[in-house]
């Protein structure tokens, strides 16, 4: 009950913050964190972002959605920095890179390792069909198409690491997206569905292939003061069964939606920082984490 009440905490206190505060708006808004603008990059633009998060794994959702909480004394951390530039090709085209860092710590029955590695890189063109301007109601539109390559360690993992080794997947993974969005001086919203193909690979001289799953996400942001700006995103993902030599696994389907409030601070014309910390609000066969994250974004 507890959590839950913290949730409702979180929520309610960001859609305070996005009811109000407009007739004070001076400046441009700078988020979302999680879920990607409609808008593309101006034609020779470049942006480069850091996103440096801490997932700290707190438990796993079984198959009813309850939470089994780690034991006392036992830890379960990553600390994930993907770079990504962007930039903008001609009008309405631009194509992004992420290459991540990821390094990991676990603590189990007395027993810790540690380790850090790349992990899966990946290339995403987006397209903008429609320019919904500042100006009136209606929004911008765009489709994104995104690869993610296996660069990260997947196999061959030492026992007594307790899996800290691994960084990537082992697998292609092909997206197909949908962006929509609007953005004014003083707010934007922007919403996101994007399904998602990982492709099969063999690990450990087994035949694997993930879940296909669509990605979704809502955020909302208004700007507080020239230099402040509050956000408010929802974001998560419905996942199908893992596939084990070509035969679909029990129970291996998942699910997870978070809530993330953050703040937005233009520093400059050219760079600004955006914090917030992501929180599960529910779960279905995967991890319990809390995600603090930073995005820092400079604009040449």
């Amino acid at each position: 009950m507890n959590h839950k009440r913290r949730y409702l905490v979180f929520i309610f206190s960001g859609l305070i913050f996005l009811s109000g505060w407009a007739e004070f708006c001076q400046a441009d808004p700078v988020g979302p964190l999680v879920a990607d603008f409609a808008d593309t990059q101006d034609p020779g633009k470049f942006n480069i972002q850091v996103f440096p998060s801490m997932p700290i794994r707190t438990g796993e959702f079984d198959q009813k959605g309850s939470v089994r909480y780690l034991p006392s004394g036992d830890r379960d951390y990553s600390f994930a920095v993907p770079v990504v530039p962007l930039y903008g090709i001609v009008k309405d085209l631009e194509i992004s890179g992420e290459i991540p860092f990821i390094y990991n710590w676990k603590s189990q029955s007395g027993q810790s390792a540690q380790e850090g590695n790349i992990g899966d890189a990946a290339l995403k063109m987006k397209y903008r069909l429609f320019d919904g301007g500042e100006e009136g109601w209606i929004p911008s539109v765009s489709t994104i198409g995104r690869v993610r390559f296996p660069t990260g360690k997947y196999e061959k993992m030492a026992p007594e690491k307790m899996g800290v080794e691994k960084t990537g997947s082992g697998s292609n993974m092909y997206t197909l997206g949908v962006n929509v969005g609007k953005w004014t001086k003083k707010w934007q919203v922007t919403a996101n569905l994007w399904y998602n193909l990982p492709q099969e690979t063999t690990i450990d001289g087994v035949k694997t292939r993930e879940g296909n799953f669509w990605f979704y996400a809502l955020a909302g942001e208004y700007a507080l003061t020239e230099k402040w700006s509050v956000i408010l995103e929802f974001y998560g993902q419905e996942q199908g069964k893992t596939e084990i030599n070509s035969q679909s696994v029990d129970n291996s389907e998942s699910r997870v939606l978070y809530v993330l409030p953050g703040l937005g601070w233009e520093i400059s014309k050219k760079m600004f920082l955006m914090a917030g910390c992501s929180y599960p609000l529910l779960g279905k066969n995967n991890a319990h984490t809390i995600i603090p994250t930073l995005l820092f974004n400079y604009c040449f």
